[in-house]
């Protein structure tokens, strides 16, 4: 279940890390992420993409392998926000507040 969830709202963290602020980087090393997530868009073939972009390519891709939303299974948005494993949440590159995980929520059912 956990890889599922990571999978929709996959498109919405990649798209909000790659247009990570250096005030907003939770890492030590500004320069070699931006330089990591360069290399990772010239490795998906996406390098010329902006951060909106990239997130309408990556969520279609991710409806057409089947990872998309079922509109029979209601989601609750803050139950799922309030769901964030903390400990998880560190390991992400951008500073996740409240804010940022109400609207990757909320994107999975767009």
């Amino acid at each position: 279940m956990a890889s599922y969830a990571v999978a929709l709202t996959f498109p919405f963290f990649l798209a909000a890390n790659i247009k990570c602020k250096k005030e907003e980087y939770m890492g030590k090393d500004n320069s070699q992420y931006k330089s990591k997530m360069s290399c990772l868009l010239n490795i998906l073939n996406l390098p010329s993409l902006r951060s909106d972009e990239l997130y309408a390519y990556m969520k279609e891709y991710t409806k057409n392998i089947g990872l998309g939303f079922d509109p029979m299974c209601p989601v609750n948005i803050a139950m799922v926000a309030a769901g964030v494993n903390a400990e998880r949440e560190k390991n992400n590159p951008l500073h996740l507040t409240d804010e940022i995980l109400k609207a990757a929520t909320e994107q999975i059912i767009e």
